[in-house]
């Protein structure tokens, strides 16, 4: 039995993947391995003559009929949620029969008449004033795309937005048409951050590559640019119009001078990188995800393994992002407002 959200009975504290778990041999009852040993005994042992069993009292603890509880927080969802409320942890393995019991409640209702009754995720509830099943606009971040839909490399879409975590609306979509068609979509975001992006996507080795060349890149054109201000001053021309400016590069250009060709030619190569990123982000990524929840798929001895890797390994890498911007400020733009 997988008890991630279910609290110690001693210190009360949800369990999470890497805890080390004692489950009592005769109720069930799971604790801390530290709480049991200082316990010194099961914390139900006073109801084992009573025939109490954990699961069937966790299965008859309060839960709605038709809530997901998350597995690492321990949040109660509403019926047919996709993901906790609380903590935003997938919640894609929940029952087909609550899928079935969500399908059905929606249907059961009579929305011919609303202006509602074409708008998706079950229409406009009357009674509540609601759309769909939750307290107002019922956001589906799966897309559309059903969990059991097959990607590349045996990777289910309910396990790839495991592993994506953040935004999966989004990709779950591209991801879609990808297979569906050939087809991707262009990233702006890509285009924008290039290398840097796919580093914060925690696509480390070809991010690394790209985000290396693009440093060089911006290094070098950041140091030609404070040398060309220097001979520009030295000739009394840093007051120039942009015109008389672009008459300058281009004679050094005409006289190929190395540090102006050098120039063109890095941030030809740093506009290239961009430009691949922007056109090639998300089929990367696409194959990238794949790869690797089949990686931890076969790696993993169980299920529950599984989900605990896909959701620690996946995501993003918020400070290596945080970090990589910082130095782009430092490099590119603080010497660009010292000219």
């Amino acid at each position: 039995m997988d008890y991630i959200g279910y609290k110690c009975p001693v210190c009360k504290k949800n369990f999470h993947a890497d805890d080390d778990i004692v489950v009592c041999p005769i109720c069930g009852t799971p604790h801390h391995r530290a709480c049991y040993e200082e316990n010194n005994s099961c914390a139900n042992e006073d109801r084992h003559n009573s025939g109490f069993d954990f699961i069937s009292s966790e299965e008859n603890s309060g839960i709605p009929k038709g809530a997901v509880k998350c597995k690492v927080c321990g949040n109660i969802n509403p019926e047919g949620n996709f993901f906790c409320t609380k903590c935003r942890t997938p919640l894609t393995d929940i029952t087909k029969n609550q899928q079935r019991r969500t399908v059905d409640n929606t249907s059961s209702k009579d929305t011919s008449d609303s202006p509602f009754s074409g708008f998706p995720f079950g229409g406009f509830d009357s009674d509540s004033g609601n759309i769909g099943n939750f307290p107002g606009f019922r956001y589906d971040p799966m897309a559309g795309v059903a969990p059991d839909c097959e990607f590349e490399n045996g990777a289910k879409a309910g396990e790839v937005a495991k592993y994506v975590k953040q935004n999966t609306g989004y990709f779950m979509q591209v991801f879609n048409k990808i297979k569906n068609s050939g087809r991707s979509r262009f990233s702006f975001v890509g285009l924008i951050f290039g290398g840097g992006y796919l580093l914060y996507r925690k696509q480390y080795l070809l991010g690394t590559i790209l985000t290396l060349i693009m440093g060089a890149c911006l290094i070098f054109y950041t140091y030609s640019s404070l040398e060309i201000y220097k001979e520009l001053s030295s000739q009394g021309l840093t007051g120039s119009t942009s015109s008389q400016l672009q008459q300058f590069l281009m004679e050094k250009l005409q006289q190929r001078d190395p540090l102006v060709i050098l120039t063109v030619i890095t941030q030809f190569i740093n506009y290239a990188i961009h430009i691949f990123c922007g056109i090639f982000a998300n089929r990367l990524y696409y194959n990238f995800c794949c790869k690797q929840v089949n990686k931890i798929k076969t790696l993993a001895k169980d299920t529950t393994q599984s989900d605990n890797e896909l959701q620690t390994k996946g995501g993003v890498n918020m400070a290596l992002g945080t970090s990589l911007l910082t130095v782009w400020i430092l490099i590119d733009i603080v010497p660009s407002m010292l000219l």
